[in-house]
């Protein structure tokens, strides 16, 4: 009969590990996302569940079988992005983004007639979001829905762009800030401030595609 030592030591020398394909990884990313939105709905801080493991007991309790389960644990826990490290604004979005594709609240409003759907975010925010047509540019209005962040109610516009779709999140701002690209996850994001209105759009869209929409988003806004 090993002992703990002996045995954690012959799993680590001779338990097989396997490269976790992209379709794990691409799942683990959503659930993450989605793991992280639910928690800050909840306003609760995010457990690290991986670190509350009794790891005597798994290494007591192991074998050949179960190594490979670590080895893959292991690398799922590797393969964690600053999504559950970093709770910044782009994560934070790019939450919200997965959250509203997979729980079909991606459209409180909808309609692609921008003068129906900036009217209907009156007496839901203090402030009047634009609401862009980008239609003639190939980015369809699908309609709005309300979204929170830092614990107020924010802007959320969807728009088509071919089988995609870009999630776009407005909310005030002072002062101005050139575009800047950013990419989470495998997501990408654009995200500028026009002096009046910060806008983050959010897609799995090639990033020169979403380039594409925020430069057609700016050239429709009237000059400030």
């Amino acid at each position: 009969m090993m002992d703990d030592k002996e045995l954690s030591a012959l799993i680590q020398g001779h338990a097989t590990r396997h490269k976790a394909g992209e379709p794990l990884r691409a799942s683990v990313r959503t659930q993450v996302a989605l793991e992280m939105a639910k928690r800050a709905d909840e306003k609760m801080p995010a457990p690290r569940p991986w670190l509350n493991f009794d790891w005597r007991w798994i290494w007591g309790r192991g074998g050949a079988a179960f190594a490979s389960g670590v080895a893959l644990t292991l690398a799922i826990t590797w393969m964690l992005p600053p999504l559950i490290l970093h709770n910044s604004v782009p994560d934070e979005l790019v939450a919200h983004h997965v959250r509203a594709l997979k729980s079909n609240a991606l459209i409180q409003i909808a309609s692609s007639d921008q003068h129906t759907v900036k009217p209907w975010f009156q007496g839901k925010l203090d402030y009047a979001p634009p609401v862009i047509d980008l239609a003639s540019e190939g980015f369809p209005l699908l309609g709005g829905r309300i979204e929170h962040r830092a614990g107020a109610p924010i802007a959320a516009l969807a728009y088509a762009s071919r089988s995609h779709i870009v999630n776009v999140f407005v909310w005030p701002v002072k002062g101005k800030r050139a575009p800047q690209r950013l990419q989470r996850n495998g997501f990408n994001l654009v995200h500028w401030d026009d002096g009046a209105m910060q806008v983050w759009a959010v897609s799995d869209v090639d990033a020169g595609e979403l380039e594409r929409f925020g430069h057609a988003w700016r050239a429709r806004m009237p000059a400030r």
